[in-house]
This record gives C-alpha cells, sequence and structure tokens, in this order.
C-alpha cells in the first residue's frame, strides 16, 4: 500500500462519529445563534438552567424520572457529547413558526450537547413536529452563551 494511501485510510478509519448520530453540513452558528438547515439564522439565543432558545424556537431539558436538567448536565460536562431524546413537555422541541410546531409522543426529536466552554454551549438537533394535523422535519445547530 502506497505511504499516503495508508495515512490516508487510517485517518478515515479513525474519525470521530457524529455527536449522537445528529450530521450537520449547514454554516457553523455564530456566538448567540441556531441556524436551521433551510438557512434560517435565529438570534438573540440564550442557554439557561432548562432551555435552549434562540429566537422562535425552544429546546426544553428539564428532569424526569432518572434524566437531569440541562444546567445538571452542563455541570458534569466531560467532553462526551450529550445526547436527549425530545419527545415530550419535559423534553420537547417548540417551533413557533406558523405554528406552534412540537415534538411529542409520536413526533420526536434529538439533541446532542458537542461542546461546553467558557459558558457557552454548542451543538445539534433534528426532529419531526407537529401543528394541526401536520408535520415537518427540522435540524440545525447552535452556540449559545448563557442567559444573564
Amino acid at each position: 500500500m502506497r505511504p499516503l494511501l495508508a495515512i490516508c485510510f487510517l485517518f478515515s478509519a479513525c474519525a470521530e462519529p457524529e455527536p449522537c448520530d445528529l450530521v450537520w453540513s449547514g454554516a457553523e452558528p455564530a456566538l448567540g445563534t441556531m441556524v436551521l438547515d433551510d438557512g434560517t439564522v435565529l438570534s438573540a439565543g440564550t442557554w439557561a438552567a432548562t432551555r435552549l432558545n434562540a429566537g422562535t424556537l425552544t429546546i426544553d431539558m428539564r428532569a424526569m424520572d432518572d434524566e437531569v436538567t440541562l444546567g445538571d448536565a452542563l455541570e458534569g460536562f466531560s467532553g462526551t457529547p450529550i445526547c436527549r431524546q425530545l419527545d415530550n413537555q419535559n423534553d420537547a422541541l417548540i417551533y413557533q413558526d406558523n405554528g406552534p410546531w412540537i415534538t411529542d409522543a409520536s413526533h420526536t426529536g434529538t439533541v446532542a450537547i458537542a461542546a461546553f466552554e467558557g459558558g457557552v454551549v454548542s451543538g445539534r438537533f433534528s426532529a419531526t413536529l407537529k401543528s394541526a394535523g401536520q408535520s415537518r422535519s427540522i435540524s440545525g445547530a447552535f452556540k449559545l452563551p448563557a442567559r444573564d
């Protein structure tokens, strides 16, 4: 095997998996924004103990059963992505875009917290949402500072 080909093979074999299997090929979000797969940029974004929020999109991550709140999960962040299912009122995605559009037991999603540095949380999300008997899928990425 040629040396260059062998090096390429080794690097591709060792590539890190996408956090929580959420692939993102869109633009990297600027600080304080969420970027959706259709290019929509939601601004004025922050995170608080139980939610991620930017513009008209909110991701709730509250304690339920053996789950912890977003704030508690970030306190123990070790660099390993935090994966959370979005499927009910305690863990839900709500998007106010001619909606509201929301996750529920049959319209679910996933949020991945990929990094937490200097009080800034970064990650991705993907969900199928419902509103008035219709459904739609969205995905995106975020980079949010703590709310003052």
